[in-house]
């Protein structure tokens, strides 16, 4: 369990009250991809608890008041109403916990207080990012799917053309493109037939690259379902079976190096996910032969913070030092296409507060904080007839 020292410099109340002022700010939550481009409303006055966790609640919106019909001589007008109308939301918690020793209570310092307020905010700026993808690409909304095994569909200029066009006439107004960082490697990748780049990069700090006019932001919290980890090879000396399962969660160039031969139990093995460059600490592996590869080091710069989303099966038998086993990750990805309040996040700015209990084995003291909160993908926008979310389902190189 990681404990904050007495140098850390955290006092509970004091950490709330400058987690509160810095939430207490309009713009907190803009940095977030989703929300600055005004794809998303973000409310911080939801009144949602921990009784309220993985329910449903009840989010309000004005309704479509209709279209102009034809109406000959001598008719009365058909009579239509603007009201305002409901959508479900399940109410989420994404929690952040932490361990403050009694010394660490005694010490003092403001610009620790403001750091950690400041932490606190890119975290909850993530996590609503991560709910507010989530949302967008959930089933039942537009989707423009565009995967293929045997010739892979990348991004390009037709698919976005195609993408648009799944708004028919409501096309206009698009103000966010959000893509996975492979995709935008991809995009960039792009040439007209002059040699110049269809998606530049930005001339100005604060500015960001258009692709067919649209800016073009990235996020790696978008989902990577149907992507799998190609057949392993291995190479060495008569290397038993090693198998994987799971979807990964990057771009994983696996490598698997058997430290310290021998069977089930005795043996030893580390891991990387970028071709060797960097390595997980060294792991024993069990009997039975199934780990999940995560990295036990502090610090990981294997996968993501540590973790890969991959099980890996190691077969009965004699490893030894010099087995090797790769995979490369075969990506399926989604891009979102976003019109301006497609998205809604509601989030209890006063119930983030500095929960804290007393761990008699250590003299510490437990302190985690709660972001409660909603997010959804409106069913329409207002004034249209669709929702403002098309999801586009492709491959990556």
């Amino acid at each position: 369990m990681a404990r904050t020292l007495k140098t850390d410099v955290l006092i509970p109340e004091v950490f709330t009250e400058a987690v509160q002022g810095v939430f207490a700010q309009k713009t907190v939550l803009m940095d977030s991809v989703l929300a600055a481009t005004g794809a998303a409303v973000i409310q911080g006055d939801f009144g949602g608890g921990p009784n309220d966790v993985g329910n449903e609640i009840t989010v309000p919106y004005f309704g479509t008041i209709g279209e102009f019909v034809a109406n000959s001589e001598g008719n009365a007008a058909q009579l239509n109403k603007i009201m305002q109308t409901y959508e479900k939301a399940t109410v989420s918690r994404d929690s952040l916990g932490f361990e403050v020793t009694r010394w660490a209570q005694n010490s003092m310092g403001g610009d620790a207080y403001e750091e950690a307020a400041r932490q606190i905010a890119i975290s909850a700026r993530r996590a609503m990012d991560r709910r507010l993808v989530t949302a967008a690409v959930a089933a039942g909304g537009i989707v423009q799917s565009l995967y293929s095994s045997g010739s892979p569909q990348l991004m390009n200029y037709d698919v976005m053309v195609d993408a648009k066009l799944r708004w028919g006439d409501e096309q206009d107004g698009v103000v966010a493109m959000i893509v996975h960082s492979k995709t935008h490697a991809d995009l960039l990748k792009l040439r007209l037939t002059t040699g110049a780049p269809m998606l530049a990069d930005p001339i100005k700090d604060g500015e960001v690259g258009r692709f067919l006019g649209v800016p073009v932001s990235v996020s790696d919290a978008l989902p990577l379902t149907g992507s799998a980890m190609a057949a392993v090879v291995a190479a060495g000396t008569t290397p038993p079976t090693v198998t994987l399962a799971g979807t990964p969660n990057g771009p994983h160039r696996l490598q698997i190096q058997i430290v310290t031969g021998g069977a089930l139990a005795t043996m030893t093995f580390k891991f990387s996910t970028d071709g060797g460059n960097n390595w997980s600490g060294t792991i024993t592996s069990v009997l039975g032969g199934i780990h999940v590869l995560t990295d036990p080091a502090t610090d990981s710069l294997v996968g993501a913070n540590g973790l890969t989303a991959i099980t890996a099966t190691f077969a009965a038998g004699t490893y030894n030092a010099d087995n090797l086993y790769t995979s490369t990750a075969s990506l399926k990805v989604r891009s979102l296409l976003l019109k301006q309040g497609a998205l809604g996040f509601w989030y209890n700015k006063a119930a983030l507060q500095l929960a804290t209990d007393k761990d008699i084995l250590v003299d510490s003291s437990i302190a985690a904080m709660h972001l409660y909160a909603a997010a959804i993908r409106y069913r329409r926008r207002p004034g249209s007839t669709q929702s403002g979310v098309v999801v586009i389902e492709h491959n990556v190189s």
